[in-house]
């Protein structure tokens, strides 16, 4: 299974009041008929994380790749 995703970054401490912001537009953006039509006409299937899963998402890819990675000889 192939796991494509995008975030987004911002400085360290952030207000929680921000992290809002950015979660209620991200929300919005893949909620928005138009936007959904794009991504699913490219096979692609949006879902929606929030800031305290991305951290530990991305922990664990970073994780599972190295393992794969090493698995298969691509890296040592």
């Amino acid at each position: 299974m192939l796991t494509k995703f995008r975030g987004l970054a911002a400085p360290k401490g952030l207000p929680p009041a921000i992290v809002k912001i950015w979660n209620d537009a991200a929300q919005k953006v893949l909620n928005d008929p138009e936007y959904k039509k794009s991504y699913l006409a490219e096979n692609l299937a949006p879902h929606y994380m929030g800031h305290d899963e991305y951290g530990p998402f991305i922990t664990q890819f970073a994780s599972d790749t190295a393992i794969f990675l090493k698995s298969t000889g691509v890296i040592r």
